[in-house]
């Protein structure tokens, strides 16, 4: 479905790493080392600031040519990607763009990272991210800011936009990413690459540092559809270290070989295309809404029906989201005590302390940043026992009618749904810094489907003075390959 939407060529189509690699994948060698030479540059600091930490394979000693038989190899065999910071792998370090987790080494891989190094794929970098995936424009992480490839004055989105920028600039040929309320697609549609969030379930999240943990997918940032699906299909499954995964809903044989080789529709009739009206909201830029109505012509051109549908609770949502998000953060950041987890040295040479509380007080002031804290007070007020049912209730209710909505009208009413992904095109840093709590806004088109746990695709449809804009298709529950085709 996505793919036929007709994207514009990205900066990916001309980088040379692509093309060394489609002119020769099985060897790869020359495509690793472009990607690596990107990443270099781009790290710590340096350049665009997408990559949080650059892996050498020539310093891990790993063989140029991973042994593979013929017949065994998946479509993404040698390919290079990038991991997001806060996704565990055994190489580079997994700091969660946070001072409180600084150079700390996983002692194992994440499954979805496992299953991609069990198929061949290459480890080049970890990503730049919001700290704890907690932003909308990677502003708020240990390493800086992360640019936007297309325009160095503007942000790469959040909190996945190093992983992003990493695929728009030839630096990997996709990358992982998690989206809580759309931390994926919102990167997709400021850098003008392809953003997945698989439906809740599909994917696990082992290895993946919790933040809101009835929200958390990882999900994939590619250039195209076709590369999207095929590393979908290497690390969707269910798998025993995490009970959230479905265990009934795995890929088939025949599914797998459409998500590997992966054509889009050539006829759209009798698919039903959904354009909820609670979308077209007054902040909804010009270009956006361009953007949008551009897509649903083009699928009513390959033969679609397109029809105005109505979700009332999507209103309701991205309040909702700020309250269970916040909440589940509080609890699951409770661990980084400086002694459970945390580095407990840190801020040692400012103040001493003799008691437990003490100590906590010291980590958590000068290990995490300012957003991080400030979310975590509102998880907390949000779960006191004098507010719980004012706040938590109440989003758990917003919730429950946003799923019921979402399941109606993908079973009754449309096939999928298409939303704009972005309110607008990347906004600059200057920008973001008047703001304010407005910055909250921008995951307004992207939060329904994380609540509702759908499977959700950013495709780039066109730029906009330069700069690219993205558009949201949103399907029923674990139809992922009808999505992406």
């Amino acid at each position: 479905m996505a793919k036929g939407l007709g994207l514009l060529p990205g900066r990916l189509a001309l980088n040379e790493a692509w093309k060394a690699f489609k002119a020769n994948p099985a060897g790869h060698g020359n495509a690793l080392a472009l990607c690596e030479t990107k990443a270099s540059s781009n790290s710590s600091g340096k350049g665009l600031n997408y990559m949080s930490n650059s892996i050498s394979v020539q310093k891990n000693s790993r063989p140029e040519v991973l042994p593979a038989p013929e017949e065994h190899k998946h479509a993404c065999y040698g390919m290079p990607f990038a991991v997001k910071d806060n996704i565990l792998s055994k190489e580079g370090s997994t700091s969660c763009a946070s001072n409180i987790l600084k150079n700390y080494a996983a002692p194992v891989d994440a499954t979805a990272v496992s299953r991609l190094k069990a198929r061949g794929c290459r480890i080049i970098g970890k990503t730049n991210m919001d700290e704890f995936g907690m932003g909308s424009f990677t502003t708020n992480s240990a390493y800086g800011n992360c640019l936007n490839p297309w325009d160095e004055t503007r942000t790469a989105g959040g909190s996945s936009g190093g992983s992003a920028a990493a695929v728009a600039d030839g630096a990997a040929m996709f990358a992982l990413g998690s989206d809580t309320g759309g931390s994926v697609r919102l990167p997709a549609s400021y850098c003008g690459v392809v953003g997945l969030k698989p439906s809740y379930g599909r994917v696990s999240r082992h290895g993946l540092v919790s933040y809101g943990s009835s929200l958390d997918c990882i999900g994939v940032l590619a250039p195209d559809c076709a590369i999207a699906a095929v590393v979908l299909d290497a690390i969707a499954g269910s798998d025993d270290m995490d009970s959230t995964t479905v265990t009934d809903r795995d890929f088939n044989s025949e599914e797998s070989a459409i998500l590997q080789n992966l054509t889009p529709y050539e006829n759209l009739e009798g698919i039903s295309i959904g354009l909820p009206k609670e979308c077209n909201v007054s902040s909804l830029s010009t270009e956006s809404r361009q953007a949008w109505m551009q897509a649903a012509h083009i699928l009513e051109l390959a033969g679609a029906s397109v029809k105005p549908v109505s979700v009332p609770s999507l209103k309701a949502a991205l309040p909702a989201y700020y309250v269970i998000s916040a909440a589940e953060a509080s609890s699951n950041l409770a661990r980084y005590d400086g002694v459970r987890y945390g580095n407990h040295l840190i801020g040692q040479d400012i103040c001493f302390e003799d008691t437990y509380e003490h100590l906590v007080t010291r980590v958590r002031t000068h290990g995490f940043g300012e957003e991080v804290q400030n979310r975590i007070l509102a998880g907390s007020f949000a779960l006191s026992s004098e507010h719980y049912g004012h706040f938590f209730t109440k989003a758990q209710q917003v919730r429950s009618r946003v799923f019921k909505e979402f399941d109606l009208l993908l079973s009754k009413e449309c096939d999928f749904l298409l939303t704009p992904t972005a309110l607008g095109p990347a906004p600059t840093l200057q920008e973001i810094k008047h703001m304010g709590v407005d910055g909250y806004g921008n995951d307004i088109m992207t939060v329904g489907p994380s609540l509702a746990g759908l499977p959700a695709v950013s495709v780039p449809t066109m730029h906009s003075d330069g700069l690219p804009l993205g558009v949201q298709l949103v399907g029923p529950r674990f139809e992922e390959v009808r999505l992406l085709c």
